[in-house]
């Protein structure tokens, strides 16, 4: 689950792929377009564009899913990929996890298939860009909590290095085991700042 360089473009530069299978004609790009600059977005990742569901994009291989947060600070949702979970299917998406867990980037769960969608989903309940007034409290206690997980070279080899790539890789992966696998303080932490603020 490599996290993926996102290359942001102006929303003049978005234009139809040659040969791409699902075609969008003249009209409903300049509508796209005409969305994006009202709901705010000056510039636009192209992954933010969804299929029909809204929960299913074609993302990098390797990459399981991505959580969209506007430049406003608010959340967009997530994006699953659709090559891993819908055409490939289940097991495969099982196979992917559990290939992270025994390299040691994901933290191990009792459950790899939910493990990508609880971790984007986190995302979504927090992140440092998210600005509502719940997710800016509790940055400060995820803050504490983050630095002391750093520290604690015992404990937090029980996680996978993604955990500790940075604060929002933290609060992600905690909140997945939390809810996946057994509890220590990290787990019963996050879960006690989730319910505190109201996330």
């Amino acid at each position: 689950m490599n996290t993926p360089e996102i290359v942001m473009r102006k929303v003049s530069e978005l234009s139809t792929l040659k040969h791409n299978p699902r075609k969008i004609t003249k009209q409903d790009l300049d509508k796209l377009i005409d969305s994006i600059k009202i709901n705010g977005f000056w510039h636009h990742r192209p992954i933010a564009i969804k299929e029909e569901d809204g929960k299913l994009g074609r993302l990098k291989r390797g990459v399981g899913g991505v959580h969209m947060t506007t430049q406003k600070g608010e959340s967009l949702g997530i994006v699953l990929n659709k090559s891993l979970f819908k055409e490939e299917g289940a097991k495969k998406v099982k196979q992917t996890v559990r290939g992270a867990y025994k390299t040691k980037l994901l933290t191990k769960t009792n459950k790899p298939v939910a493990h990508i969608v609880t971790h984007e989903l986190a995302h979504a309940t927090w992140n440092t860009s998210l600005l509502s007034s719940r997710a800016k409290a509790a940055t400060n206690k995820i803050n504490k909590l983050y630095s002391s997980f750093l520290k604690d070279n015992r404990r937090n080899r029980k996680y996978g290095s993604y955990a500790k790539t940075n604060v929002n890789e933290f609060f992600a992966e905690v909140t997945t085991r939390a809810v996946h696998g057994s509890q220590d303080r990290y787990a019963k932490g996050i879960k006690k700042i989730i319910k505190d603020y109201k996330l």
